[in-house]
């Protein structure tokens, strides 16, 4: 669906069509370019524009009790102002829960009737492997009927954002009454529906640790959006930004950290709308995206459940998606991080994410470093508080860096030491992991469904720390657990690939049993190493290759 000239309301809608890539395209619908190019300057002149699922659309109107007019001009305002502005990128936030009572009106005539019954805990891992399914697309296409046949329409309503006092949607807004100086500091809060609250403080908030994913906040000085105006309609506000105001920063916490107390690499927070924190005594691991050794993306395991294929999807088109590799760094429960930096290869601007935790000591995350590199401490204490961008989809992260609190002048910690791998044995430009094979109380394999060959392993240890090396990409691949293994049994294998190139695999096995010192080598060409010295990792998006110094 497209709106008229200030996106106020309706102009209508094409005929359906397969989704773009990202990107310039000659594909037109309805004599119209299908571009996804960011920045497009003739896209910022032309409609805005609403994708809606077909499906979700054809059960929008058959199930809206008003005309079909009234039906679409509503429709469009709730589609198109989720975006908190024009152009804004889309914000990731949780999906809220099952609708029992929707889902119920739904289930029979999709003969599950006893579907609705089940827990929502149920519920949930069902829809986390179905998402997708028109099954759960249909809840919020009736939610949607329900809500536009029951709601009032309001006229248009334009006033400056600095003469707004307080907004909840679907209320009565308070204007700023001129006898009475207002607070200076202005708090908007975003959930799945666009913005839901504006709101004054005495202050710019402290930041306490607070982060959430079910709502995001924009908190700024009344000074810095003078010329930002709130347009009201349909109960629903949206901002329009003045030329010279390209974004304003979204944050997962209602009182962001100053920007003041962060120190950041690479930091062009200017080119940033979303931004993350993150309190990484909170979380269980962080799957960093890779392509041509800069970062690409982040996800955040909260749980031990927690996948990255999400994140994946969305971060990157199918163009790029063959030349990212997924780098996990588990956090232990047990285990507690207190260095966090970056070091850059001044020749390349490859960048590796350093970290050093309590238990397993120094861990650098990318390329494998060439020439001389620069390190940047981010963080030098527990507990450590990451802050990274949203990229846009396709771009590399411009924000990475970390809350840094009081007191400023902490001493710097000891240098990590600049790894010395040897000579890469499968590519120039490959990825380096490594792990001790002491000490080892469990181990997960991560294997190509394809081929079988290893992707990566992920060691947990007696003294309570885990380490990875490889591509350990969780809940995606098939992967093989082992407690207190005893030897690690290893081939590697190799075949030609493209532009003469020479692809590595290697398989993997860790065994348990009777504990041996020796190393053992069969006719089949694998290799039985005792759980000593350390197992060094290359590895790219399509080659691995494994060795075990003593």
């Amino acid at each position: 669906v497209f709106g008229n000239g200030d996106s106020t309301s309706y102009r209508g809608h094409t005929r359906p069509f397969a989704f773009p890539q990202p990107g310039h395209t000659i594909t037109r619908v309805d004599g119209r370019v299908l571009c996804r190019y960011p920045d497009c300057r003739k896209c910022a002149a032309s409609p805005e524009f609403a994708p809606i699922h077909f499906d979700c659309f054809v059960i929008f109107r058959q199930q809206c009790s008003v005309s079909a007019s009234a039906a679409l001009n509503r429709l469009w305002i709730l589609a198109a102002w989720r975006n908190p502005w024009r152009g804004a990128q889309p914000i990731y936030l949780s999906v809220p829960v099952v609708d029992k009572d929707t889902l119920k009106r739904i289930s029979g005539f999709c003969g599950l009737p006893r579907l609705y019954t089940l827990p929502l805990e149920l519920l949930e891992i069902i829809r986390q492997y179905s998402r997708h399914s028109l099954l759960w697309r249909c809840i919020p296409a009736l939610q949607l009927a329900d809500y536009v046949s029951a709601m009032k329409p309001e006229p248009l309503l334009t006033v400056p954002l600095r003469e707004l006092l307080f907004w909840e949607r679907s209320g009565k807004f308070e204007r700023v009454i001129a006898s009475r100086p207002p607070l200076q500091t202005l708090r908007l809060t975003v959930n799945s529906a666009g913005i839901s609250k504006v709101e004054r403080l005495p202050g710019p908030p402290t930041y306490v640790g607070e982060c959430t994913s079910r709502s995001a906040f924009i908190v700024q000085d009344e000074a810095s959006i003078s010329k930002v105006v709130a347009q009201l309609k349909d109960g629903r506000l949206r901002l329009n930004l003045p030329i010279s105001l390209r974004t304003l920063p979204i944050w997962n916490t209602p009182a962001p950290p100053s920007l003041n107390l962060c120190k950041a690499y690479p930091a062009d927070l200017a080119s940033c709308q979303t931004i993350y924190t993150v309190e990484m005594d909170q979380i269980r691991g962080i799957t960093f995206f890779f392509s041509s050794g800069q970062l690409f993306g982040i996800h955040i395991h909260r749980s031990e459940e927690s996948y990255a294929m999400d994140t994946f999807s969305r971060n990157f088109p199918n163009r790029l998606r063959r030349t990212v590799v997924w780098i996990y760094l588990p956090i232990s429960q047990y285990d507690r991080i207190f260095v966090l930096g970056i070091r850059e290869a001044l020749q390349s601007r490859d960048l590796n994410v350093l970290v050093r935790t309590e238990l397993i000591g120094d861990i650098v995350i990318g390329l494998q470093s060439k020439g001389d590199v620069k390190d940047r401490c981010l963080a030098a204490s527990a507990p450590v508080t990451m802050i990274y961008s949203e990229p846009r989809e396709g771009r590399p992260v411009r924000f990475f860096g970390a809350h840094c609190r009081p007191p400023l002048d902490q001493a710097l910690p000891k240098p990590f030491r600049l790894e010395k791998p040897g000579s890469c044995p499968i590519d120039d430009d490959a990825y380096f992991s490594w792990a001790p094979l002491c000490g080892v109380s469990s181990t997960l394999v991560f294997y190509d469904q394809n081929t079988g060959f290893c992707r990566g392993i992920l060691f947990r240890y007696q003294n309570g720390g885990s380490r990875a090396v490889g591509q350990c990409r969780l809940h995606v691949d098939p992967a093989e657990s082992v407690d207190r293994p005893v030897r690690l049994c290893f081939r590697t294998s190799s075949c030609p690939s493209r532009w003469n190139r020479t692809r590595h695999m290697v398989q993997v096995k860790f065994k348990q049993g009777a504990r041996t010192n020796h190393t053992e080598k069969d006719i089949e060409g694998w290799e039985a190493r005792p759980m000593k010295g350390l197992v060094k990792y290359w590895f790219t998006t399509e080659s691995s290759f494994l060795v075990v110094e003593s």
